[in-house]
């Protein structure tokens, strides 16, 4: 009995030239495909954990940079100042590819519109 492999092998050798060349195009997109897929995937999940990290240090340190841009690297403080062009700026200086930047703004940990206050 012969295997997948076997009878695609017999199929594909019977193939004339112009076939295999197209038959040969398509295995290298699906090979390109699959790697670059996978290095996307791995590039997102790192920039998505890079995020988080941020997000956890702008929670804890926000008061000490409220008015300020920072620009991070994960959970590392890279700059910080109140022109976000020069922060960025500082932040490709060091060789950041994708600086991450926001503005820390004073706003209260908890917006109610009052409705507790009435019950």
């Amino acid at each position: 009995m012969q295997t997948n492999y076997e009878k695609a092998l017999e199929l594909v050798s019977s193939l004339p030239p112009s076939d295999l060349e197209k038959l040969g195009e398509w295995i290298r997109t699906k090979r390109h495909q699959e790697e670059n897929g996978n290095a996307i995937s791995e590039q997102t999940k790192e920039e998505v954990r890079k995020y988080k990290l941020a997000k956890k240090w702008i929670a804890v340190h926000k008061k000490e940079f409220i008015g300020q841009w920072v620009c991070l690297e994960g959970d590392e403080l890279i700059s910080h100042g109140t022109d976000a062009v020069e922060v960025h700026n500082q932040a490709k200086a060091e060789g950041i590819e994708a600086p991450f930047l926001e503005r820390i703004i004073d706003e209260p940990e908890y917006y109610s519109d009052g409705w507790e206050a009435c019950q």
